[in-house]
């Protein structure tokens, strides 16, 4: 297997989830969160490789939010929150740079023998040498705080994906591109954090190659609108 952030991370959200999705080979549904965050995407590439105009992304969004999003969100507050939010985003984009070094990137590397691959949405210079992520989840910037907080802790699991993406080239900045609520949160590269990301990659494998219980961790949030496999989970009923 080639691994990558996300099926690591797919493994920690649900054991169970990862087994019908990477074992059975099961093609699972996408959902609103997901097709939201693609197009969005879509655009920012298109504008960073100079295929759209500052002008046009906007118009763009407007004409496909209701053709490339195909699925309902959880209620009608949640999709119309998250409609002005993209729109408010377009409407006052300022570019994090203008030095663009490779947009949607592949890395490949190796970590103890295992081969990883992933796509750095961004690479550019802002301040130095820059790999941007773009989220559409909010996260907020590190607190002050001695004892880390819920919000450190969250920003921490994240910034393992941008480590990852760090192995074969190291940058000076780590950047998350909040387009919600237009929050950039920029972080300074941490070898200390990078050692342990790659434990933590490397200890998720082990335990997934030696792994006999693929037990669900149920969430009902994420159980009912975000999980890919939602509709072909055997524990669904149990758990809605």
């Amino acid at each position: 297997m080639t691994w990558s952030y996300s099926r690591l991370k797919a493994y920690e959200d649900c054991p169970y989830a990862w087994y019908l999705k990477y074992l059975e080979c099961e093609q699972g549904e996408s959902n609103f969160f997901a097709e939201y965050g693609s197009l969005i995407h879509k655009i920012l590439e298109q504008f960073y490789t100079g295929k759209m105009k500052r002008t046009e992304m906007l118009p763009y969004y407007l004409q496909h939010f209701y053709t490339d999003i195909q699925y309902f969100a959880p209620t009608d507050a949640i999709y119309w929150n998250y409609y002005r939010q993209g729109m408010n985003y377009l409407c006052e984009f300022i570019p994090i740079s203008r030095q663009i070094a490779a947009v949607e990137q592949k890395v490949e590397f190796e970590l103890d023998g295992r081969p990883f691959c992933g796509f750095v949405d961004l690479r550019c210079e802002w301040n130095g040498e820059c790999v941007v992520d773009h989220k559409s989840r909010t996260l907020s910037p590190r607190s002050t705080r001695k004892k880390p907080t819920q919000s450190d802790k969250e920003l921490d699991s994240y910034l393992r994906q941008l480590y990852l993406y760090s192995v074969p080239q190291k940058p000076d900045w780590l950047v998350f591109n909040c387009f919600r609520s237009g929050q950039v949160i920029q972080e300074k590269f941490n070898e200390d954090a990078f050692e342990r990301t790659k434990e933590w990659a490397l200890k998720t494998i082990f335990t997934l190659e030696n792994n006999e219980d693929w037990s669900p961790n149920p969430d009902y949030f994420k159980c009912k609108y975000l999980c890919d496999m939602r509709y072909l989970c055997d524990f669904r009923d149990k758990i809605l």
